[in-house]
């Protein structure tokens, strides 16, 4: 997770600020550590990079066995080629976001936010033409976007 994160993120039970202990960083990557809430003290951990934020390990659980598995498989290969997203390259998803959708370099994009961000063919395509990209995902196919895409 990158540093400049944390003055966007909040508690997802308070909404409050989450401050950042016991950091392992990696220039202004944060590879592990502990988000926790100012004022209520919500304890959210980063392994490998990925913060942790969902409010309990059962949120979302049907959803996440679902998709989790879809991401999994589409990762390993088995949904097409792991390096395309929907028959497309990465540069071609990402000249396509910016045409479609955004009418605009990514480079001038500011931030976008990934809810929901799967296999992260997305939201890596979108870094790589020039946006800074925040990812989220119910499932734990994040830890296959950032082995992948970093």
């Amino acid at each position: 997770m990158h540093r400049s994160f944390l003055e966007i993120l909040a508690c997802p039970r308070t909404g409050e600020a989450l401050v950042l202990m016991d950091e392992e960083l990696d220039g202004e990557f944060i590879v592990s550590g502990t988000l926790r809430g100012a004022t209520f003290g919500h304890d959210y951990p980063i392994v490998d990079g990925i913060a942790r934020l969902l409010p309990s390990p059962g949120t979302g659980g049907k959803t996440r066995k679902s998709f989790g598995l879809q991401w999994e498989q589409k990762a390993r290969g088995r949904l097409g080629a792991a390096d395309t997203s929907y028959g497309f390259s990465h540069e071609q998803t990402g000249q396509w976001l910016q045409e479609t959708l955004f009418e605009r370099p990514a480079s001038d994009l500011g931030l976008v936010l990934d809810a929901g961000c799967g296999a992260g063919d997305k939201a890596a395509a979108l870094s790589n033409a020039g946006a800074r990209v925040m990812a989220f995902d119910l499932t734990n196919s994040v830890e296959s976007a950032r082995s992948r895409y970093g």
